[in-house]
């Protein structure tokens, strides 16, 4: 009933800081029905554990019970996405479904961006959405997901292209992190719903994969970035077998491959910045993004020690690369760590600088070379084996990092030397008598 009037408060006030005040007081009901909620399992399980007759299995709690229907007017859930869809569609026209696409297509997004406050009432709706599965049990998430996901996913389209700089909007922030939260929501593991949730969740990354190949790669990378956010928070969160099917799989990676390929240089760090996180992942889902990205990744440390990098960004994504291949290293067994080592080693001397030149090197490479020197010096001890036999068999490579320590190490003697020399030095006559105690 408090839902439902607020309802009608959204429906007959516009303006924004008295809807805000209702989405918050909308926020509110939803967690007492979560902690009402969380204390009914308790008292059921406490019941159980005491008696010690079997009996026929409970109905599931949570709105749904065993049929999953969802019933509108005795429905908490189904009040609360009727306002949800309210907020959301008066700020975003097009994600009303009864809009016929032309429409949509006018108004969606209204590119010229949300205010400040219409952006924090879109967020306040998607993060309401992301708990309600939680009041359901677990065939009734099953008849609510499909509306949540396709406006979670639709606020996601409508509001990263109205960014004008590389700042993720508040929206589409929240609208990651509900992805996130539904897609290791333990219903997506639960035997009675996991088979739909994972049908679901597919398809839901097949649409942000539809976003992906509709993009031209104009604009400031935000949609872009966007896409391989979303992509990432499914694949890390989702069960396996949502992110693991062939057809889905093979269009992540080649999105993957696309923004790493992108003339933007932000979207090329963000990517490495994702595939850092999804390297870490279960094996199972890393493995193949490992095998494709890899070589993509190195090919490119490779040609920055022939090319070396001119801009800011150029240089971060090069350490960015660097520090993702410094993770595949970590991962790998014991046994095959050699062969990456032989690999990271010969790009990290590439980019030390000759000690005569390096006064007069420009900023960025005199950056690139310590930070390469400090890896070389981090890896010696962290691997010593595979560090020492991919030097001993290259006596240029020993030569270059011999001489490239032997000038840091001058450098500091030198630098610690001049700081000894500006401290004001000690009176050469010491006072022997002691007048602490003297009292005039």
């Amino acid at each position: 009933e408090v839902l439902n009037v607020l309802h009608r408060l959204l429906l007959t006030r516009d303006a924004l800081p008295i809807q805000l005040a209702i989405m918050s007081v909308a926020r509110q009901v939803i967690l007492a029905a979560k902690e009402q909620l969380q204390e009914d399992k308790k008292q059921l399980e406490s019941k159980e554990e005491k008696d010690d007759k079997p009996e026929i299995k409970a109905t599931p709690l949570g709105e749904g019970g065993d049929s999953g229907e969802i019933v509108p007017g005795k429905s908490t859930v189904f009040a609360a996405l009727e306002v949800c869809l309210c907020v959301l569609i008066r700020q975003i026209p097009a994600l009303n479904p009864s809009m016929p696409a032309p429409a949509q297509l006018q108004n969606g997004g209204r590119r010229a961006g949300l205010g400040e406050e219409a952006n924090q009432l879109v967020s306040a709706a998607v993060a309401i959405m992301a708990d309600l599965p939680q009041l359901c049990s677990p065939k009734g998430s099953v008849s609510v997901l499909p509306t949540i996901l396709f406006l979670t996913t639709g606020v996601l389209r409508e509001t990263s292209s109205q960014a004008g700089d590389a700042r993720l909007p508040l929206p589409v922030s929240t609208a990651l992190q509900s992805l996130k939260s539904l897609a290791s929501s333990p219903l997506a593991r639960d035997d009675t719903s996991a088979a739909e949730w994972t049908r679901l969740l597919q398809s839901t990354l097949a649409t942000i994969l539809d976003f992906s190949s509709k993009q031209d790669g104009s604009g400031s990378g935000v949609e872009q970035v966007t896409t391989l956010l979303a992509l990432a928070m499914l694949i890390m969160a989702s069960p396996q077998q949502v992110t693991t099917a062939p057809n889905l799989q093979e269009q992540c990676i080649d999105a993957f491959k696309k923004a790493w390929q992108a003339d933007n240089p932000q979207v090329q760090l963000k990517c490495l910045q994702t595939l850092s996180s999804i390297f870490q992942a279960d094996l199972v889902v890393a493995t193949p993004y490992i095998h494709t990205m890899g070589p993509l990744v190195v090919e490119r440390l490779q040609e920055a020690s022939r090319n070396k990098p001119s801009t800011e960004m150029e240089l971060a994504t090069v350490l960015e690369a660097l520090k993702l291949l410094e993770t595949l290293v970590a991962m790998t067994e014991d046994h095959l760590r050699v062969h990456l080592v032989n690999l990271l080693v010969p790009i990290l001397v590439s980019y030390l600088v000759d000690s005569s030149l390096l006064q007069s090197t420009g900023k960025l490479s005199r950056t690139l070379h310590e930070k390469a020197l400090q890896n070389l010096l981090k890896i010696g001890p962290q691997y010593p084996a595979a560090f020492k036999s991919v030097i001993t068999s290259s006596p240029d490579l020993k030569v270059k990092l011999e001489a490239a320590i032997r000038a840091s190490q001058a450098s500091k003697a030198a630098s610690a030397k001049q700081a000894k020399a500006a401290q004001p030095t000690q009176p050469s006559i010491k006072l022997k008598m002691n007048f602490s105690n003297f009292t005039g």
